[in-house]
């Protein structure tokens, strides 16, 4: 039975309602209700736990009982409309540090001899010391070997995050997407692909290497997290990278990625 019904049965009337919105909450709807105390009262009381209700509090301020009612992403009425994904979203744009073996940097990958580099790294996790078994060949084994006695083994890059997050009730129609995590996207509309605000896509084409023709955004697997009794948030993320794996995460079929 929808909320005006049961209140109208207790003797209320209804003499307020308004909408609200915020980055916590979400979208919530509020409704005020007056008539006798002893009404007011009884509405109260039936009200507290109900499922369909998320907040009630009874006013006696100014000697009118008033009754308010709060309730989240419901068009019970016909009135309002609901919370969706597409409107209430939160998208944010963040930073994150990416480390990666140092045979991955291009000095040392594909254009140094594999060989000699495996050479350079034996010698160093026996503990030999001198200048390598390479030193004659100068860079990059020598310059391996130099980092590697430094104590390194991987380098650092920042990379970013696209997160979109959205705070739904307990009610709420919406829910985790689990449509293609673990696989690259392009930002490009697709069902399943991030669509954030033209703002935040003029900072994505800004970043180094970024190509909206490619599928450059890894997408993770949602987060649900519980705000308080009756609402929920729901956040997701997408990495970026100048490439992801064909073979691992289903990004671009080109020669060099494999």
């Amino acid at each position: 039975m929808p909320v005006v019904d049961i209140i109208g049965a207790a003797g209320l009337t209804r003499v307020g309602r308004r909408r609200r919105w915020s980055k916590e909450r979400g979208q919530q709807f509020v409704e005020m209700w007056s008539g006798d105390p002893v009404a007011v009262n009884t509405a109260f009381n039936g009200y507290v736990n109900n499922p369909f209700i998320d907040e009630v509090s009874f006013n006696l301020e100014g000697g009118t009982p008033r009754l308010e009612l709060v309730y989240a992403d419901s068009s019970d009425d016909g009135e309002s409309e609901e919370t969706t994904l597409a409107l209430n979203s939160v998208w944010e744009l963040l930073p994150q540090d990416l480390y990666r073996d140092i045979r991955a940097f291009q000095t040392f990958n594909q254009a140094a001899d594999q060989t000699k580099l495996e050479d350079t790294r034996k010698f160093f996790e026996e503990a030999h010391s001198g200048n390598g078994p390479h030193n004659a060949d100068g860079a990059p084994y020598t310059t391996y070997l130099n980092i590697l006695r430094r104590g390194q083994s991987e380098y650092v890059r920042t990379t970013a995050i696209l997160q979109q997050s959205i705070a739904v009730s307990k009610r709420s129609t919406i829910a985790a997407n689990w449509l293609g995590v673990d696989e690259a996207w392009k930002i490009d509309g697709e069902a399943g692909s991030p669509s954030p605000p033209a703002e935040l896509i003029g900072s994505v084409a800004a970043m180094d290497e970024a190509d909206s023709t490619k599928k450059q955004w890894l997408k993770r697997g949602p987060v649900e997290r519980q705000i308080n009794r009756y609402q929920y948030s729901i956040s997701q993320q997408w990495w970026y990278a100048r490439r992801w794996s064909k073979t691992f995460y289903n990004g671009d079929d080109e020669a060099d990625n494999p």
